[in-house]
This record gives structure tokens, sequence and C-alpha cells, in this order.
């Protein structure tokens, strides 16, 4: 494992933990993938929300410098090989918002908004304007963030 992708996997695990504590403040079950193992999700979710069953896996990605530039970087290869129905992106440092979506409908998106390379290996990728893809996509928007 390269320096980078150990210092990545630090970040990320501060977002995995950040979602899991979310879904667990809602009364649901999660199980959290533990470090050194790659099952192709983050998280999986279960339990019940507002009388809905839930149980569904989700990836979890931190884009540490979307704060700064106000754009989404979405990595295409990391989403193709992903196995999970959800993906949520923590913005932010510390983590105040984690955008919520089916992650199929973040990789298509991507796909048609291939610009880019980039990532330890330059796969290919898409940079969005955060507002844009919120527009385009719609996510479920979880946030802590002060709107005063």
């Amino acid at each position: 494992m390269s320096p980078q992708f150990i210092r990545d996997r630090k970040r990320g695990r501060a977002a995995q933990d950040y979602v899991a504590n979310t879904f667990k403040a809602w009364g649901l079950q999660v199980s959290n993938v533990k470090d050194g193992y790659f099952p192709g999700w983050d998280l999986v979710v279960s339990g019940n929300l507002h009388g809905n069953h839930l149980n569904f896996k989700a990836e979890v990605k931190y884009d540490i410098k979307a704060q700064e530039t106000n754009n989404l970087y979405l990595d295409i290869e990391a989403l193709k090989h992903s196995k999970a129905s959800i993906l949520c992106i923590c913005i932010n440092n510390p983590i105040d918002t984690v955008l919520m979506l089916p992650l199929q409908d973040a990789l298509n998106y991507a796909v048609k908004h291939c610009n880019a390379q980039g990532g330890e290996f330059q796969e290919k990728s898409a940079i969005i304007p955060i507002e844009q893809f919120i527009s385009d996509l719609k996510p479920k928007i979880l946030t802590t963030k002060n709107h005063g």
C-alpha cells in the first residue's frame, strides 16, 4: 500500500465513521467494514426508519478538497468497482454535510461528465461543481451545518 493510499484511507475512515454514527443516531443498525478488508462497500445499514424497512450497502467517499474548490471529484473506476447501492459523499472539514444518492446515478453522471484524470493512478474522473451536482441529481443532503 502506498503512502497516499494510507493517508486517503485514514481520511476515508473518518468519513465512514461519521456516516455510520449518523445512521446509528437514527436507530439503524450499521456494520462498518474493518480496515484492510475490501468487500466492495463500506457500510451495511439495516433497520426501520419512518415506517420503512431499510437494508442497503453504502460506499462512503470524503472529498476533502470540495470545500476549497466548490467541486466534487468522482473517480469513475472506484464507482464502477463498488458493490454498494448507495453513495455517501462527505464534504467540508470538519465534515458537516453528506450527499446521499443511488451509486449507479452518480456513476452514470460521472461517465457522462468525464472531464479529468486524477487520483494516484490517473483514473478517468469527473470534476463537477457541487451546486450543479445537487441541482442535476437531487441527492439527499444530510447536514449539521448552521444555516444562520
